[in-house]
């Protein structure tokens, strides 16, 4: 029998192998009193019942999806400096190097957890962040001469920098390094190989989505960087609520969290939320300075890395042509090429080999292809130098769930002879993601792959790395120690993998534990898929907004225009906007007594009137009407009636219809005045019968005065009689 111990921190877990069940049983049950005596159990919340510790191993790549960090990840509280993996909080005191601190911290606790240095303690491991800082503007030419170096005037200390500088030197292996001096040789000091730096991404529209991820981060490699703006430090602290221009940008170690924090226990002002990071921070010193302290989930960072780490013998070359480090520039590019000159073994009996690619990528959800060309016909003006006259030897598959700079192991090693021209090609083949560029500082063999081939990248250069170690010529023959990984479910975005034996040494994959059949990664993997169900289109109607038909995955709610869910639909997407079928109403004048009505649109089914065809604003019948009436002229005066004529009441005419009314608005049906009736005048004996009044003197003359008329008389008579009686 065999038993295989895997550290985690200071914690031993035991794996056995076939043998004696009685040895077994003995073991196991002198591991359960140690664990009852520390009080070292992690347990984990399954089924209410059902727990299962912490796992000392962990896979550098997140979309293997371990069930030990899945399970982690789903705690409500975790803290990882109860499992041996948290080094002291060392102090930046008066410098600028937070972003140092912190990357330095995550990668101290990285180690720790993966157990790739078994000598390593929480207490004696110390890595410098301030050499790690000095590198950033202070570097040499690398080892194989292809990248110049590189010397930044200023002082080093106050130099603003972030985590992802530190993830573009560190695969570069300028770091990390031990001990105290700064101007230390990574190169030749530090025993540790970057193979990933994971960024974890922001996830804007889900921030649910965002904390799962940091969580998952943290489960799987012990710690994550974070940005944070600080102002002050209180032991549960939410800096979203500090009035603007009173902090600054602060990098930090988020090394656990806690689900159960009450919101109104977060300074200042509560928090939106339950629940924070546990902080590892990078002073000691000051009165306020919590080394350790909790952060709301309000909080939002843009700078999230984990790191993950090899020892020094796995690889021994590196070759790239990174540039500067202070760069992302990306490129539409979908495939980038550098090519190489093997520098070959200067040992007897060793074969240089490459083992691995490290590619610098932006994007989460994504599948690189890795293909090595070797005696390549390289001359530098032929832009087809990729290929040109080569031999693909080697093509690999791996899907990433986010990016920064990743590792892409080699099935088999590929041996290089001394001199030989080789490229190393990567292509984003799914997913949306770019290949990130440097600024050149060295030779020119970068190139981007056209439809029409290859042409060359200027002034830029893939940040693409072949990792390459001296090997015996005739290896030993490798025994391979499997372990045992149950399957991983696939989600509705990101891939399982199935249930399979994996080489703790080699990091082969078998599907059995005899290793009589090697697994790729397309083997292994669990496409993600969505559970769909077809929606019918609901119609919109005057009021209320409509859907198209769309197909809605049962798991996570996720609308897609089809049923393969290539096309992501988003509300906007599916809405049908209400609208109204209008037709147009002409205008209805009024008359002079019935009303009229202003031209108008009209709902064929509400029935509703518009101003306008958009429908912007609805009109009420009081809003329609035009007000029947009479259009008046200006005032006629009357006209007297005389002997001769008729006179003309006074009056107004309607201009529409004619008709004639009193100032009154009354209707006069007729104007005519009478004539006024003739006077009565004396005979003058031509036939006149009418008596004659005129009074006569003198010799014919004639002295007339006027009499008044008989009816007068009469009116008189009538109104003295009336008096009388």
């Amino acid at each position: 029998m065999t038993i295989k111990l895997i550290s985690v921190g200071n914690i031993k877990i035991m794996r056995t192998k076939k043998g004696t069940k009685s040895i077994v049983g003995i073991i196991f049950a002198f591991v359960s009193i140690l664990y009852a005596f520390t009080g070292a159990i992690f347990a984990l919340r399954r089924d209410n019942s059902s727990r299962k510790g912490l796992s000392g191993r962990i896979d550098v790549n997140l979309t293997a999806g371990k069930s030990s960090a899945a399970e982690i990840a789903a705690m409500s509280e975790y803290d990882g400096r109860k499992y041996g993996i948290v080094t002291p909080v060392k102090s930046q005191g008066d410098t600028n190097l937070c972003w140092a601190y912190s990357s330095v911290a995550v990668s101290e606790t990285s180690i720790l957890k993966t157990g790739i240095n078994s000598t390593a303690t929480d207490k004696n491991l110390d890595l410098n962040p301030v050499a790690a800082a000095y590198r950033i503007q202070r570097r040499q030419s690398d080892p194989l001469n292809n990248t110049n170096g590189e010397w930044l005037e200023g002082d080093y200390t106050s130099a603003t920098g972030s985590p992802s500088k530190i993830a573009t030197l560190f695969s570069c292996w300028w770091g990390p390094v031990s001990g105290s001096d700064a101007k230390v040789d990574p190169f030749e000091n530090s025993r540790y190989r970057l193979e990933n730096a994971i960024l974890i991404s922001e996830y804007k529209d889900d921030y649910e989505k965002r904390i799962a991820a940091i969580k998952l981060a943290i489960a799987e490699y012990g710690a994550v960087t974070f940005q944070y703006n600080n102002a002050h430090n209180y032991e549960y602290y939410n800096p979203k609520n500090e009035k603007s221009g009173n902090s600054y940008p602060h990098a930090c170690t988020l090394i656990g969290w806690n689900d159960d924090i009450p919101a109104g226990n977060f300074m200042p002002g509560g928090a939106s939320r339950n629940g924070g990071w546990l902080v590892k921070n990078s002073y000691t010193g000051l009165p306020d300075g919590y080394p350790y302290f909790y952060m709301s989930y309000d909080n939002t960072s843009s700078v999230c890395y984990a790191f993950s780490y090899a020892n020094r013998d796995a690889y021994d070359r590196n070759y790239y042509y990174d540039g500067g480090i202070d760069d992302f520039s990306l490129r539409n590019d979908k495939k980038v090429a550098n090519v190489y000159r093997a520098a070959g073994s200067e040992v007897n009996g060793k074969t240089e080999q490459i083992k691995a690619v490290n590619v610098g990528v932006n994007g989460s959800d994504y599948t690189l292809e890795v293909e090595i060309y070797k005696n390549l016909d390289f001359t530098y003006d032929n832009y087809d130098a990729p290929v040109s006259g080569g031999k693909s030897v080697a093509v690999k598959r791996q899907s990433f769930a986010y990016g920064g700079f990743v590792t892409v192991k080699l099935d088999e090693p590929i041996p290089l002879e001394k001199g030989e021209w080789f490229s190393v090609i990567v292509k984003v083949v799914s997913g949306n993601a770019k290949i990130r560029l440097g600024y050149k500082n060295g030779k020119d063999l970068s190139y981007a792959g056209t439809s029409s081939g290859y042409s060359g990248l200027g002034n830029y250069v893939g940040r693409i790395k072949a990792y390459t170690s001296l090997c015996d010529t005739e290896p030993e023959e490798h025994k391979h120690s499997l372990v045992r990984y149950e399957e991983v479910k696939a989600t509705c975005t990101v891939n399982g993998r199935k249930a399979h034996y994996e080489c703790e040494v080699c990091g082969k994959s078998f599907a059995d534990e005899s290793a009589a059949k090697e697994l790729n990664e397309s083997d292994l993997t669990i496409p993600a898929s969505h559970k769909l169900k077809s929606v019918a289109e609901v119609k919109a109607n005057c009021t209320a907004n409509g859907r198209k038909a769309h197909y809605e995955c049962e798991v996570c709610g996720k609308s897609f225009a089809d049923e393969s869910a290539t096309k992501e639909l988003n509300e906007s997407d599916l809405t049908i906007p209400a609208s109204h079928k209008l037709k147009f109403i002409a205008e209805v004048k009024a008359t002079c007594t019935a009303n009229g009505r202003k031209a108008h649109y009209e709902c064929e089914e509400c029935g509703k009137s518009f101003a306008d065809e958009s429908a912007t604003k609805e009109l009420d019948e009081r809003d329609l009407t035009i007000p029947a009436g009479h259009v008046f002229g200006e005032w006629q005066k009357e006209i007297p009636p005389t002997e001769n004529e008729e006179g003309i009441k006074g009056h107004k005419d309607c201009a529409v219809c004619g008709k004639h009314f009193d100032k009154d608005g009354n209707e006069i049906t007729d104007l005519k005045i009478p004539k006024k009736d003739a006077e009565q005048k004396p005979d003058d004996g031509k036939g006149d019968d009418k008596p004659d009044l005129t009074v006569k003197s003198g010799c014919g003359s004639r002295n007339e005065f006027l009499l008044p008329s008989v009816s007068v008389i009469a009116l008189i008579a009538i109104k003295k009689r009336r008096r009388s009686s």
